[in-house]
C-alpha cells in the first residue's frame, strides 16, 4: 500500500476502526480505500508539530498520542480533527524530557509512559490539563516499555533491559548486554525479547535463544501465532506451542511477496489483518484469518511451483501423491507431505513433454490411463515408478488423433472416454482385461438414435441397473443424451433446452454427479445448476429444477461440480460458489480470498479420500477442505468519512460561504443543520474491515427521501442528494464484511434543512400580522363601503320620496288643469261671440281681445302642463320648431298693457333698433 513515505515506523487502529500509519513524512489515516495524510503546516496552529512520526498509541479514553523525532508529543482530538503539541521547555517544570519520543505505552492501571532519548516520562492528563513527570536517566534511550507485572515496567534501552518499580520509583539493570528492539509478554511467566542478536525467551529463570535473526518488531495474532519482523531477513511466523518458524521474504519476481525485508512495525487489527510497516517498502498487509485455500501456481521464483499456468485435471494415488495434468506442461506430481513438486517427463524426447494432459484413471489392476489432447497413454506400475524417478519410458499411444477429455468406469467394469470426436467405450476382454474392444458412438444427423453432438462435455454412469438397463448420461456441446443399454442394443434419447419451458435444462451440459440423496444434478454452461426431478428412468419426460441467477446464483457458467461430505455443492466457474441445496444458500469466493484466479475450467476438479477439494483454473490450482473454510466473524466498524455541500468538503470549525456548518469532525457528529440554500449534499461513509474491502457491502437510505434501501459494494461509499426540501432527515447506514456478516446496529446522521426566510417562524408571524392587518383594512373598507351604500340608498329613497311628492304635485296640477279647461272653454265661447259682435267700441273690443288672448294663453298653459305630464311619463317627445320671437314678445307685452295703465305706467314695445 502506498503511503506518504516508504519508511513506516508504527501502526495502530483507532476506536472507530481507521488504521493510522506513522511515517517519516507525516501521519496517515486509512479506511480501506482512501488515505488522508496529516503534516505540519506553519499556517495552522493545530497541525502536526513535525512530520517525522515515530510512535502511536490510543489510550483507554480514545486519545491518540503521536510521538515525533525532534518535535515532541502530539495529542490528536478526533472530535475536532486537530493536534495539540507539547515540546521540551528547559526553563519550565513538568514538560516532556525530550522532543524525541520513541515509545508510548499505557499500563493496565491507565498510566501513560513515554520513552524518549533522555529516559522516560509519565504523562498526566487531568481535566484537560497536561503535565509530565520526568524519570530521567543520563544518556538512556528508551525504545520500548513493557508491563511485566502490576506496577513493574521493563524498559528496552540502548544500555540493556531495566526494571522499574512504579510505586517505589526504584530501578535495576536486568540484562546489560542485551539491547532490545522489541518485547512481548506471552503469559504470566514467559516473555519474548527481540534484539539485533536474535529472538530470546525468558521464563523467569533463564534466557534462551529461539532464533538468531535480528529482530525489530513483534506481535501476536488471535490464532496463537507470533509474527516477528526482522532487520533484513523478512517476516517470521512462529507457532508458539511448537516454536516452528515459517519465513516470508521479499522477492522482486513475486508481486505478492513482501515489499521489503526490514520490518519496523507489526500490528494485528480487530478483523485479523496483520499490518506490516517496512523501512523503504511502505505498508504490507496479510490476512491472518484468510480462507485456508492452499495455492499452487507457476512461480519461477519458487522451486516447487507448477510448470504451467493452466491446470486441466487431477488424480491422487494410493501414496497421496497428487498427479496434475497441465495444458502445455505435461504432468506434475505434488508430494504434500514433503512439500515438493516434481515435473515429470522433462526430457524433450519424452512424448508427454509439453503435452496437454486432460484425464487420469487408474484401473483395478493398477495401470494408469492418461488422456491427452493427442491420444491415450497407458502406464503400468513399473512405468509409473520410472516416470516418477525421471526415467524416459516407452509409450503405446492409442487414438493419437483424438482428444481424450475424461475417463470413467461403469458398474460392469467398462471404461468410457469423452472426446471431441464422439463417445468411446472400452469393453474389457473376458479373460484379459487389456485385450478388449473399443466401441465408438457418433452423431448422425439422419439417425435420431445417435448422439446429439460429437463434442462430448462429460459423462456419468448410473451406479446400478435402472429400469432393467445400464444407463450412461452423456453431456455434449448440444444437449444431453440418455444412453440405455439392453440386450437388444442401445437406445439414445436426446434432451434439448426449450427456451419456452422453464423445466428444461440448458443446451450445454456437464453431467457431473449424483447427490447424497440420490438426485442427479446437471451443471450447465450458462444455465446454472439443474436437478433432474422426473424422467431419469426414461419413462417420463425429463423435468429439471434449475438453480440460476433468479435463484441467487451469481454466475450461470458452472464448469465443475463437487459435493462435500455435508451434502453441500462446490461449483467452479467464475470463482468458486458453495451451494447448500437444503436452504438454497450461496457463498462466493474469488481471487481476493486466495483463489488462483476467478476462472476455473471444465474437468479441473477433484475430491480426494480425505474430503479435500482441488480446483484448477487458468493460473494454478487450490486445495482446501470444505470444513476449514470459515467466515470471518468480525463485523466492520462503521464511520462517516466526509460530508460535502455542493461538492465542497466541510471541515470542522471552518466556514463555507460565510457560515460554519460543522462544529466537530464528521466522525463525532450526529446532527447537521443546513440552510435552505445549501440543500445539495454528499454523505461519505465506510465499512472499516480490511480483510477484503472490495467485498464489503453497504446498505443505506435517507429517511424522508428514499423509499427503499440502496445496496452497493466494492468502493468507498457515498450517496448524493440534490434539492432537498426543508425538513428533518435521517441517514441510516449498515455494512457487512467480506463474508456477508452484517452489523446489527447501524450508524445514523440526522440532517435538518432549514426553510428559506420566507418560510421561517418569524416570516409566518409576519404573514399572520399582515393577514390580520388586511382583514382590518378589509373590515374598515367594508364599513365605509356599507356606509356609502347606505347613503346612496337613503338618497335614492329620499329622491324617490321627492319624486313621489313631485309626482303628486304634478298630478294635482294636472287635475287642476283639467278642471280649468272646462271653465276656460265655457268662457272662451262667449268671448269669441263678443269678439265677433259688431258695434263695439274700440276700448271694449280691445278689452275683449285682451280677455280672449289671456283665455287662449291660459288654455295654452294648461295644455303645456298636461304636455309636461305626458313628457314626464315619457309619452311625449320634445320637438323643436321655428317661431317668430318678435311676435311672441309682442304678444306677451300686450297682455300686460291693461294692467300698467291702472298703475300709471305704460309698457312700450319698440323694435326699431333690433337687428338680426
Amino acid at each position: 500500500m502506498k503511503v506518504s513515505h516508504s519508511d513506516v515506523l508504527d501502526i495502530v487502529q483507532d476506536p472507530y476502526g481507521f488504521i493510522w500509519i506513522a511515517t517519516t513524512n507525516g501521519l496517515c489515516r486509512y479506511d480501506g480505500f482512501n488515505l488522508v495524510t496529516y503534516r505540519h503546516s506553519n499556517s495552522e496552529i493545530y497541525s502536526l508539530s513535525g512530520n517525522r512520526t515515530l510512535s502511536l498509541c490510543f489510550t483507554a479514553d480514545s486519545l491518540m498520542l503521536v510521538g515525533t523525532e525532534g518535535s515532541g508529543l502530539n495529542i490528536y482530538s478526533t472530535e475536532y480533527d486537530n493536534f495539540k503539541s507539547y515540546k521540551h521547555a528547559p526553563d519550565q517544570d513538568n514538560t516532556i524530557s525530550s522532543n524525541v519520543v520513541f515509545e508510548i505505552f499505557q499500563s493496565k492501571s491507565g498510566q501513560i509512559w513515554l520513552g524518549t532519548d533522555h529516559g522516560f516520562d509519565e504523562l498526566i492528563l487531568k481535566g484537560g490539563n497536561v503535565s509530565f513527570k520526568n524519570i530521567v536517566f543520563d544518556e538512556l534511550v528508551v525504545k520500548q516499555i513493557l508491563e511485566i507485572k502490576p506496577n513493574v515496567l521493563w524498559l528496552a534501552t540502548n544500555q540493556g533491559i531495566y526494571e522499574y518499580n512504579i510505586k517505589s520509583g526504584q530501578y535495576k539493570v536486568l540484562f546489560s548486554d542485551l539491547v532490545l528492539n522489541a518485547a512481548l509478554r506471552l503469559n504470566e511467566r514467559e516473555v519474548l525479547l527481540g534484539s539485533y542478536t536474535g529472538l530470546f525467551l525468558w521464563n523467569g529463570k533463564e534466557l534462551r535463544l529461539i532464533n538468531s535473526s535480528p529482530v525489530l518488531s513483534m506481535v501476536k495474532d488471535g490464532e496463537s501465532n507470533l509474527w516477528v519482523g526482522t532487520n533484513g531477513e523478512g517476516l517470521l511466523k512462529l507457532n508458539i506451542p511448537s516454536f516452528r518458524f515459517i519465513r516470508f521474504e521479499s522477492n522482486k519476481s513475486n508481486p505478492t511477496s513482501l515489499s521489503h525485508n526490514e520490518l519496523h512495525a507489526l500490528y494485528v487489527d480487530i478483523s485479523g489483518i496483520l499490518w506490516i510497516g517496512t523501512l523503504g517498502g511502505g505498508v504490507n498487509k496479510l490476512n491472518t484469518r484468510a480462507k485456508k485455500f492452499e495455492l499452487y501456481q507457476n512461480a519461477p521464483w519458487q522451486q516447487n511451483s507448477i510448470s504451467s499456468d493452466q491446470v486441466i485435471t487431477f488424480y491422487e494415488d494410493e501414496k497421496s501423491l497428487l498427479w496434475i495434468g497441465l495444458r502445455g506442461g505435461g504432468i506434475n506430481v505434488l508430494d504434500r507431505k514433503a512439500s515438493k513438486m516434481k515435473h515429470l517427463n522433462k526430457s524433450v524426447n519424452d512424448r508427454l513433454h509439453k503435452a496437454n494432459v486432460s484425464a487420469f484413471f487408474k484401473d483395478k489392476y493398477g495401470k494408469l490411463w492418461i488422456g491427452t489432447w493427442h491420444g491415450l497413454y497407458i502406464l503400468d506400475k513399473k512405468d509409473q515408478e520410472n516416470i516418477l524417478n525421471g526415467k524416459i519410458i516407452k509409450y503405446n499411444v492409442l487414438f493419437p488423433d483424438i482428444s481424450i477429455e475424461k475417463i470413467i468406469e461403469d458398474y460392469e467394469g467398462h471404461l468410457w472416454f469423452s472426446t471431441t470426436n464422439g463417445l468411446v467405450q472400452y469393453v474389457p476382454g473376458v479373460n484379459d482385461f487389456y485385450n478388449g474392444d473399443f466401441v465408438h458412438y457418433y452423431h448422425d444427423k439422419f439417425n435420431p438414435n445417435t448422439l446429439s453432438d460429437n463434442f462430448i462435455r462429460d459423462i456419468y454412469a448410473e451406479p446400478e441397473v435402472l429400469d432393467g438397463a445400464k444407463v450412461i448420461w452423456v453431456g455434449t456441446r448440444n444437449g444431453l443424451n440418455r444412453m440405455s443399454f439392453r440386450r437388444g442394443g442401445v437406445k439414445i434419447t436426446r434432451i434439448f433446452h426449450d427456451p419456452a419451458d422453464r423445466t428444461s435444462a440448458w443446451k450445454f451440459h456437464i453431467c457431473d454427479t449424483r447427490g447424497q440423496k440420490g438426485n442427479l444434478w446437471i451443471s450447465a454452461l450458462g444455465g446454472g445448476l439443474c436437478k433432474m426431478v422426473k424422467g431419469r428412468n426414461g419413462k417420463l419426460k425429463t423435468i429439471f429444477e434449475c438453480i440460476n441467477s433468479e435463484s441467487g446464483l451469481l454466475n450461470g457458467d458452472v464448469e465443475t461440480l463437487l459435493e462435500d461430505n455435508q451434502g453441500r455443492f462446490w461449483l467452479g466457474g467464475h470463482g468458486i460458489t458453495r451451494f447448500n441445496p437444503e436452504n438454497n444458500e450461496f457463498k462466493y469466493y474469488d481471487v481476493s480470498d486466495g483463489l488462483q484466479s476467478n476462472s476455473f475450467k471444465v474437468w479441473s476438479a477433484y475430491k480426494n479420500v480425505k474430503g479435500e477439494m482441488i480446483f484448477g483454473g487458468t493460473d494454478g490450482f487450490n486445495i482446501f477442505h470444505p470444513d476449514s473454510i470459515a467466515d470471518n466473524p468480525v463485523v466492520p466498524k462503521l464511520a462517516f468519512t466526509g460530508f460535502k455541500v455542493f461538492n465542497h468538503e466541510l471541515i470542522a470549525g471552518r466556514k463555507f460561504r460565510g457560515k460554519k456548518l460543522l462544529d466537530k469532525n464528521i466522525l463525532a457528529t450526529n446532527k447537521i443543520t443546513l440552510p435552505y440554500s445549501m440543500n445539495n449534499i454528499s454523505i461519505h461513509f465506510s465499512a472499516l474491515h480490511f480483510a477484503s474491502p472490495s467485498k464489503n457491502q453497504y446498505r443505506f437510505k435517507l429517511e424522508g427521501v428514499d423509499n427503499n434501501w440502496s445496496i452497493s459494494s466494492g468502493v468507498s461509499a457515498y450517496s448524493n442528494y440534490t434539492y432537498l426540501k426543508p425538513g428533518d432527515y435521517k441517514f441510516i447506514f449498515y455494512a457487512s464484511n467480506n463474508d456477508n456478516i452484517w452489523n446489527n446496529e447501524p450508524i445514523q446522521l440526522d440532517i435538518k434543512i432549514l426553510p428559506p426566510f420566507w418560510r421561517t417562524t418569524v416570516a409566518y408571524i409576519f404573514y399572520v400580522f399582515v393577514f390580520l392587518g388586511l382583514l382590518y383594512l378589509y373590515k374598515e373598507f367594508s364599513i365605509i363601503q356599507a356606509n356609502e351604500k347606505n347613503k346612496l340608498v337613503l338618497e335614492r329613497i329620499k329622491r324617490k320620496q321627492i319624486e313621489e311628492v313631485n309626482d303628486i304635485k304634478l298630478q294635482f296640477f294636472t287635475n287642476v288643469s283639467h278642471e280649468l279647461r272646462t271653465p276656460l272653454s265655457l268662457i272662451s265661447a262667449p268671448v269669441e261671440e263678443l269678439k265677433e259682435s259688431k258695434g263695439l267700441s274700440v276700448e271694449v273690443r280691445e278689452k275683449i281681445d285682451l280677455i280672449y288672448n289671456n283665455i287662449i294663453r291660459i288654455t295654452r298653459i294648461v295644455d303645456e302642463i298636461l304636455d309636461f305630464r305626458k313628457f314626464d311619463k315619457q309619452n311625449m317627445k320634445l320637438q323643436a320648431a321655428e317661431g317668430d320671437v318678435v311676435m311672441f314678445i309682442k304678444e306677451v307685452s300686450f297682455f300686460f298693457n291693461a294692467s300698467p295703465r291702472k298703475r300709471e305706467y305704460i309698457i312700450h314695445f319698440n323694435l326699431t333698433n333690433l337687428k338680426f
